[in-house]
C-alpha cells in the first residue's frame, strides 16, 4: 500500500530541513568569527576630514609697536571688557596654530585690531591666510567686537569676542573669539579662533606687540 505524503507533511518537511541548514550556517558563521581573534587586523580606514598642508619653514619676525593711543585709554574704574577692548586695539604679530584629526600646522600672522570694530590681518606665510579661512583683502566688512567675558575651566574670566570672516564680495562668515587672554604689560594676547560654520577645532593665535610705543 502506498502511503500518499500531504501537502501539509511536505511543509513541515521542508521547514525542518530549513531549521537544519540555518543551525548549519549560524555554527559555520561562529567558527569564522572565532577564528578572527587574536592576529585579525582591519584595514586601515583613510582619514576624509581636513588634512593639514606641509609645514613650512617659519620666518623670522619681531613684535610690532603696540600702536596703542593713550588718549582712548579707559578709566580705572572702567569694565572689564572694556579694558580688554582697548588693550587689544593694537598691531599684533606671532604665531597661529591650527590641529585637525589629520595632523598639525603653525604659520606666522599679522593682524591689527582697530578701535572703530574694523580689522586688517594678513599672513606671513605663502599658502595662508591670516585667519586661515577666507582673503587677507583690506575691506570694510571685516569688523570684530568683544562681547564680554566668561568662565574657563579654572574659574578665570577670559574675552569671548566675534569676527567677521571675509571671503569675497557678498560672502563673509561670522566666527568666535574665545579664550581671550592678555598679559600685564598688554604685550601679549593669546586667544582661539573658532570657524563656527564648519566642524573642525579652534586655531590657537600666540600674538605680541612691542609695549614701549602704546
Amino acid at each position: 500500500m502506498t502511503t500518499q505524503r500531504t501537502g501539509t507533511g511536505q511543509t513541515m518537511a521542508a521547514a525542518r530541513r530549513s531549521k537544519r541548514a540555518l543551525a548549519a550556517a549560524l555554527a559555520a558563521g561562529a567558527l569564522f568569527v572565532a577564528g578572527c581573534g587574536e592576529g585579525f587586523e582591519r584595514p586601515p580606514v583613510p582619514f576624509e576630514g581636513p588634512q593639514p598642508k606641509p609645514q613650512q619653514p617659519l620666518p623670522e619676525w619681531t613684535p610690532p609697536a603696540c600702536e596703542r593711543d593713550p588718549a582712548t585709554a579707559p578709566p580705572a574704574d572702567a569694565l572689564p571688557e572694556e579694558k580688554l577692548a582697548w588693550a587689544m586695539t593694537a598691531h599684533w604679530r606671532g604665531k597661529a596654530a591650527a590641529s585637525f584629526p589629520g595632523g598639525s600646522e603653525v604659520f606666522v600672522v599679522d593682524v591689527t585690531f582697530e578701535p572703530d570694530g574694523h580689522y586688517k590681518a594678513h599672513s606671513l606665510m605663502p599658502g595662508y591666510a591670516a585667519f586661515y579661512y577666507g582673503a587677507d583683502d583690506d575691506v570694510p566688512e571685516k569688523t570684530w567686537d568683544l562681547d564680554g567675558f566668561g568662565g574657563n575651566v579654572d574659574g578665570e574670566l577670559e574675552g569671548i569676542g566675534s569676527i567677521t570672516i571675509w571671503f569675497g564680495p557678498g560672502n563673509t562668515q561670522r566666527g568666535e573669539l574665545l579664550g581671550v587672554e592678555m598679559s600685564e604689560d598688554l604685550s601679549a594676547m593669546r586667544f582661539r579662533f573658532l570657524p563656527t560654520w564648519l566642524g573642525v577645532q579652534p586655531f590657537v593665535y600666540d600674538l605680541r606687540c612691542d609695549p614701549e610705543s602704546l
